[in-house]
């Protein structure tokens, strides 16, 4: 099981962790929902594609490994494409936090706040996911919760 902890009071970067040995460092943009995961001495950027249905990006070396898209105005969740796997990133239920990621019809995980007003989360992910597949599902689960706390703060 990874955990994946906000860094300064800000929170544009997270680190991920397992039995506290770090496994890689989440960063986000400052405007434009892009960023970099950096992992094994390798850094993966994201970029983002369009402005009203946006597309997630993960690039190696300017090469998309995956891609991503959000499942619907009002579904709160995702699509991933990377290699021959399709994911679904999508909320247990409509007031959770918590987020199952789906391979098909077959449960491979799940992301989950640890408490109930904590920033700490916990992941669990089948270990047969792609590693960087793994970290692109953390990162877009935390934009997920980034975009949702900026929303609320401007109303």
């Amino acid at each position: 099981m990874w955990t994946c902890v906000p860094r300064g009071w800000w929170g544009r970067e997270y680190g991920i962790a397992e039995r506290g040995a770090p496994v890689a460092t989440l960063s986000f943009g400052a405007w434009n929902g892009g960023g970099a995961i950096l992992a094994d001495g390798e850094r993966l950027t994201l970029e983002r594609r369009g402005f009203w249905n946006p597309k997630y990006d993960l690039l190696r070396r300017h090469e998309r490994v995956a891609v991503a898209e959000r499942a619907g105005a009002f579904r709160g969740g995702f699509y991933v494409a990377g290699g021959d796997l399709e994911l679904r990133l999508e909320p247990a239920s409509f007031l959770s936090r918590t987020c199952r990621v789906w391979q098909k019809s077959h449960l491979a995980g799940e992301i989950r706040p640890r408490g109930w007003f904590g920033r700490t989360l916990e992941i669990e992910l089948e270990e047969e996911l792609p590693f960087e597949l793994r970290l692109f599902v953390v990162w877009l689960f935390v934009l997920r919760q980034r975009q949702a706390a900026a929303a609320a703060a401007a109303s």
